[in-house]
């Protein structure tokens, strides 16, 4: 038995899985993609087909931060009353959020080490989470909007050694910047046509090597 063929092929049947239990989310905007590229967005909520979908590696990249995602949510239930994984979906928008207390909404990141020194870095330049995460703020911001929570808290784990980095956002700042970037979307979507590739996160090679839509993307840019 080969431990890491046993897994991937698990990893892959959840994927399906879960593709069929959320098709009905086909034309809805993700909380999850604000702040990337409208392109990439577009090509998502329109359901277009990938040409980069995630490999192995990334299917258990994705599964080691939910393990982390759900050991915090498991300690949390114990010591306070919430809910967690909270779906919300109307005609317009599909949001999740992590965990939910009567006042507060949490969104949890599980992030390489690496990735989560060298936040503390820019931090310590001087720059804010919503300068070094926009996307990670915008996703957080409607989420609070949607579930109408007035403290939204956007916490970072660093899967090497569990170490904590937590934020607590003010929803009346982020507010205006969620509602930009919704009508950015919707007047994309109602115009039609596929937007330029314009990566907003990081530079242009970075952004564009983990989009699943990078071969689609560049042929329709050269048509």
């Amino acid at each position: 038995m080969n431990i890491e063929n046993l897994i991937d092929n698990y990893l892959k049947k959840k994927k399906e899985q879960d593709d069929k239990d959320h098709s009905e989310y086909s034309g809805l905007i993700s909380a999850s993609m604000l702040g990337q590229c409208h392109r990439r967005q577009f090509y998502a909520i329109k359901k277009i087909e990938q040409t980069n979908p995630p490999d192995d590696r990334t299917f258990r990249v994705f599964a080691c931060g939910n393990v982390f995602h759900q050991f915090i949510q498991d300690i949390a239930k114990k010591e306070i009353v919430c809910q967690e994984e909270v779906v919300f979906k109307d005609s317009l928008v599909s949001v999740r959020c992590d965990l939910l207390t009567d006042t507060e909404i949490y969104e949890f990141k599980s992030m390489h080490s690496k990735g989560f020194w060298y936040m503390q870095d820019e931090l310590k330049k001087g720059k804010s989470i919503l300068e070094i995460k926009p996307d990670h703020c915008l996703q957080l911001g409607l989420g609070a909007i949607t579930f109408n929570r007035k403290i939204a808290n956007l916490v970072y784990v660093s899967k090497d050694d569990l170490c904590i980095k937590q934020f607590t956002l003010n929803v009346n700042e982020l507010a205006p910047l969620v509602y930009k970037e919704l009508l950015l979307v919707k007047t994309m979507l109602a115009v039609g046509v596929l937007p330029p590739p314009e990566p907003r996160l990081y530079s242009k090679d970075r952004e564009c090597s983990y989009c699943n839509f990078r071969d689609r993307c560049k042929t329709e840019r050269e048509v």
